[in-house]
């Protein structure tokens, strides 16, 4: 790729987005449709396209924009989505069927160190969340079941680690939202 950002999804977690210009050539002859990649020298992109790496390296397209400046906000999470990660996880586990294994996973932490803590750790999970619902959303061609009731719960039992002490990203939490999105 030709640019890349860099934005945290929790300390000591980043994630890269990458992106560069694209061209959409027009079908040769026999073919039904075009095929997309770099411009020609001389001549402007039609979009740019915005991609994240899986941990084997592979770039999986995220989403196609109208210019770089665009491609370069991309990453750019505002205080109202951090906040609304935030609370739809929070509400996430709030909303736990009791018995159901968000609600076990959750307790366990309750009864060891209170809902203060519980919450604080839930919370702190908001821009990873946010990232992973970018990866499989994946511009809306991707995963589009409902943030917040589908994709948090999701998220807190596929992507999260559980323990007494509180609730942490997995290792391999980016690469199960992007496999999620090429499921959608």
């Amino acid at each position: 790729m030709d640019q890349s950002i860099t934005i945290p999804a929790v300390p000591g977690v980043h994630v890269t987005l990458e992106y560069g210009p694209r061209f959409e050539y027009a079908p040769a002859e026999g073919e039904s449709r075009g095929r997309v990649g770099p411009p020609p020298d001389g001549i402007p992109p039609h979009f740019w396209g915005v991609y994240m790496r899986s941990s084997d390296g592979h770039a999986v397209h995220i989403d196609d924009v109208a210019d770089e400046d665009l491609a370069r906000a991309y990453g750019e999470i505002s205080e109202d989505l951090l906040c609304d990660s935030a609370m739809s996880l929070w509400e996430a586990v709030c909303t736990a069927l009791p018995g159901s294994q968000l609600a076990i996973l959750a307790d366990t932490v309750r009864s060891t160190h209170g809902s203060a803590t519980l919450r604080q750790s839930v919370g702190a999970l908001a821009r990873g969340c946010h990232i992973g619902w970018i990866a499989a959303h994946k511009g809306g061609n991707g995963y589009d079941d409902a943030f917040d009731w589908e994709f948090c719960p999701w998220f807190l039992l596929e992507c999260c680690s559980w323990d007494d002490n509180a609730v942490s990203l997995k290792p391999d939490w980016l690469d199960t939202c992007l496999a999620l999105g090429r499921s959608g």
